[in-house]
């Protein structure tokens, strides 16, 4: 099977619905099946890309108001269940956590069977200082930390997916250390 899925972080800033209302007729007109996506803070957001995208007829989000992680599932397919994994609170505080940062799991029923997709926002790094001990890589270390032990814990035979807006360069060392 052939698997189209689209990873995107929305950037909650300047005029959001507008931006979402656009990424909804861009959506609509493509051909993914699964898209991920970060900084979707509120329902109303998610409701508004599925009026502009209905052929994702299957959806993952929580929260009441605000979206636990901003962390949003649409797909072509049955979604059958959902969590959200919230990472562990670290300092320096930051208003990111408002957020509440962490990894939403969920089992799409596809036409070759389930698909754990994990999609998931780390922490910014506010500073650009990569070096192992600035406080900013010490909690994406920590976050990565978690997210491997939910992944650990998963049945080995599951087919899994983890996508999202991982926060850190393709070759920095917290992140090689995940993969490893």
């Amino acid at each position: 099977m052939t698997l189209r899925l689209l990873t995107l972080n929305t950037l909650f800033r300047g005029d959001v619905p507008a931006r979402l209302r656009a990424l909804g007729g861009l959506l609509a007109a493509s051909n993914h099946d699964i898209v991920c996506l970060q900084e979707v803070l509120f329902r109303r957001h998610v409701r508004l890309l599925r009026r502009a995208a209905p052929a994702y007829r299957h959806h993952a989000y929580a929260g009441a108001v605000v979206l636990n992680g901003g962390l949003a599932i649409l797909s072509r397919w049955p979604v059958t269940r959902c969590r959200f994994e919230r990472y562990p609170p670290a300092r320096p505080l930051r208003p990111e956590m408002l957020m509440r940062k962490g990894a939403q799991l969920a089992s799409v029923a596809t036409p070759d069977g389930e698909l754990i997709v994990v999609n998931t926002h780390l922490s910014a790094n506010r500073d650009g200082n990569w070096s192992r001990d600035n406080p900013y890589v010490r909690i994406e270390r920590a976050e990565l930390h978690h997210l491997a032990g939910k992944l650990a814990a998963l049945d080995p035979a599951a087919r899994v997916v983890l996508a999202g807006d991982l926060n850190v360069p393709r070759d920095s060392a917290v992140l090689q250390d995940f993969i490893a």
